[in-house]
């Protein structure tokens, strides 16, 4: 009895976890996320990448610090470099010259491998997914410019 006992609490506990998978998985399968790698604003030892993603509710941009060893790396290959988290600032561009502006703004919490922080997060509303078409970044002193093309049409 004891022997049929482990034997079906085992086989409740294996189709209890294929049905959680199933589960998870379709969650996952709903809630799409749809990104781009934005590549003009990647600067050594300051920007790792600016990633702009198309969430079910929002857009964002998120601006991804490197961690201590690139830094490390960026100081030794250019000695005016200095550890310091670079300031950041973001708009969305729309083909008539007009700006869409962050609705939020999420910043980092810093620690010893991530000294500048994982990364600064700026949202928008979900229709900047159709009228922006460009990102303009600043860093530090520095501004850069990337073309947008709507994520969700590439998707249809």
């Amino acid at each position: 009895m004891r022997a049929t006992t482990g034997f079906a609490s085992a086989c409740c506990v294996a189709l209890f976890g294929v049905a959680a998978s199933s589960l998870s998985a379709a969650v996952d399968a709903e809630t799409q996320v749809l990104a781009k790698d934005l590549n003009a604003a990647r600067t050594p030892g300051k920007i790792a990448a600016v990633i702009w993603t198309v969430r079910t509710d929002h857009c964002t941009l998120q601006v991804v610090f490197p961690n201590a060893g690139r830094i490390a790396q960026a100081m030794r290959d250019d000695p005016k470099l200095k550890q310091q988290r670079p300031s950041v600032q973001v708009w969305l561009l729309k083909a008539d010259g007009s700006l869409i502006a962050p609705t939020q703004r999420a910043e980092p919490k810093k620690g010893i491998r991530q000294p500048y922080g994982v990364e600064m997060l700026f949202a928008f509303p979900l229709s900047a997914d159709k009228e922006a078409v460009a990102a303009a970044i600043r860093v530090d002193d520095a501004f850069y410019i990337e073309p947008l093309s709507s994520l969700s049409h590439e998707h249809d």
